[in-house]
């Protein structure tokens, strides 16, 4: 009797390893889609610094549930082993283990380009086992002479950490397919400010200066860019289309308010504060995400007399590379840049790059990607 319910335990938790680890790769490998994007990141610390910026100075949330999501995700995976395999039952061990199927699983997402292979998420699921294994020992040790309470916290501790890995997946939380860290060279490169990747995943660096031109109608933009602006403006009216820059350059204030009336637009709609908020971030990037923050990012509407949105979105989309912007967010990138549509939304990248970038049908992070990758290649022919 004894031996065919200890049969059945073991059973049990074998099942809910093999299907644990089938949910890890779930999650991180087989998304459903691939996004097309290769982002590799090899310097350690440097996406945990972002995420640490926007607990700081962005979206607390999501740096929060990306940094202890990795941790938590891949808790289970130090406790199941150590519990179902003694001869693992050593931290050493433990952490070789976990580094290895990390390891994998940052490789293959970036060969399926099914996200961003990051050594630091590497760094963090690692952590993420050693805290499982020793949580084993800890709860193994407390319940001994009750050898089913052992069963039972594990289970516990399975569903509350694979329902977190759901809902932070779902819920956009851990980290999506899409450019992080492998771009700070970008970043602090004075000669590619206008390439400088500011989104969901990539806040904009503290120690960020604007130096602002202000418009006619009172908004304000990075001076660099007036020019290529007016230029576009001036061309778009000789044509017969009237457009006006209705939002340029924002304080991290001005965000966080268009921010909080939209969560609040929502929860009006009677939405729960979850919901409100990630609709909301769907429409309103969170304070130190947003372009207009950069002031190389404006929203252009119709003058509302002589052109309509709509046709002002029909020019810009069609001439507005040959000025140096690009459409930030269009309608087919909504899985890479993190952003819906948005087609009054126009951000400079300098010339050159916009018209490789229409040309090719790139957003942004695409652009990037392709750089980087590049680059790589040519490091690796050298090597």
């Amino acid at each position: 009797m004894e031996k065919a319910k200890n049969n059945a335990t073991l059973a049990y938790l074998l099942t809910l390893f093999i299907g644990y680890i089938f949910f890890l790769l779930r999650i991180t490998v087989f998304r459903g889609s691939a996004s097309g994007v290769h982002g590799v990141n090899f310097i350690p610390m440097s996406t945990i610094a972002e995420y640490l910026q926007l607990i700081l100075h962005g979206n607390r949330i999501v740096g929060i549930y990306n940094i202890f999501g990795n941790i938590l995700v891949f808790l289970p995976l130090g406790y199941v082993t150590a519990l179902l395999f003694p001869k693992m039952r050593k931290s050493s061990r433990i952490l070789l283990f976990v580094m290895a199927f990390s390891t994998t699983i940052e490789v293959s997402q970036f060969v399926f380009a099914s996200g961003a292979s990051d050594i630091d998420d590497v760094i963090l699921n690692v952590l993420g086992g050693l805290i499982g294994y020793w949580s084993y020992g800890f709860i193994a040790k407390l319940f001994k002479p009750k050898k089913y309470a052992v069963y039972i916290s594990i289970s516990m501790i399975a569903v509350i950490c694979l329902s977190f890995g759901a809902f932070a997946h779902h819920g956009r939380l851990l980290p999506a397919p899409g450019i992080r860290s492998a771009f700070a060279e970008l970043r602090i490169d004075d000669t590619a400010w206008h390439l400088i990747l500011v989104n969901k995943w990539n806040v904009i660096p503290v120690d960020y200066e604007v130096d602002l031109t202000e418009l006619e109608n009172g908004q304000s933009v990075d001076k660099r860019i007036y020019p290529a602006l007016q230029e576009m403006l001036d061309s778009a009216r000789a044509e017969g289309i009237y457009p006006v820059v209705v939002s340029g350059y924002r304080t991290a204030k001005e965000q966080h308010t268009l921010l909080d009336n939209k969560v609040s637009e929502y929860r009006s709609d009677g939405c729960s504060i979850e919901e409100a908020i990630r609709k909301a971030e769907t429409w309103v990037a969170v304070p130190g995400t947003s372009e207009h923050q950069l002031g190389i990012a404006v929203d252009v509407n119709a003058d509302g007399v002589h052109s309509t949105d709509d046709e002002v979105y029909r020019w810009l989309n069609h001439n507005s590379y040959k000025f140096g912007f690009i459409l930030r967010y269009p309608p087919n990138k909504t899985k890479i840049t993190g952003i819906i549509n948005e087609p009054w939304h126009y951000r400079y990248v300098g010339v050159e790059t916009a018209s490789e970038m229409y040309n090719q049908g790139y957003c942004l992070e695409e652009h990037l990607s392709q750089l980087f990758f590049e680059a790589n290649r040519k490091i690796s022919v050298g090597w």
